[in-house]
């Protein structure tokens, strides 16, 4: 199988106050809210559909020092990409030398079993690759 983009599937926002966020993005801007899970690290993560263009996934790690990083200006925390093999993009990957910063690994949303990896763009930028396992 070739390594393919499928699309962007979200970008991923770390923000200060949750509730405050989600009334910037779902009740202002009007995106709905799709699902919400709390990973075993205690951040919760958002997703709010944003048009047919993707989603804006709000990322919220209770005590960390964002607003240290807020004086900096926004923070985007990730863009992911929705691939349609997991395996096939790392051997390309470790064909062009470009190291995994966290993955791959499994989480399982409530939408189903999602496979992701984690690695850096030329300037430091996080970039997630995603494959979907399967729908509940």
């Amino acid at each position: 199988m070739s390594a393919e983009i499928l699309h962007l599937d979200h970008i991923g926002v770390s923000v200060s106050d949750l509730e405050r966020s989600l009334a910037f993005y779902r009740d202002l801007l009007g995106m709905p809210e799709l699902e919400r899970t709390t990973t075993s690290s205690g951040t919760t993560l958002v997703f709010l559909r944003m048009g047919d263009a993707g989603l804006v996934e709000l990322i919220y790690r209770p005590g960390n020092e964002l607003s240290r990083q807020k004086a900096a200006g926004p923070r985007v925390g990730h863009a992911c990409l929705h691939v349609n093999s997991m395996d096939a993009w790392l051997e390309k990957l470790a064909a062009h030398q470009i190291s995994l910063t966290s993955g791959p690994s499994e989480i399982t949303l409530p939408s189903g079993k999602v496979r992701l990896c984690f690695f850096a763009d030329p300037d430091g930028i996080p970039v997630e690759l995603y494959e979907r396992m399967h729908e509940v």
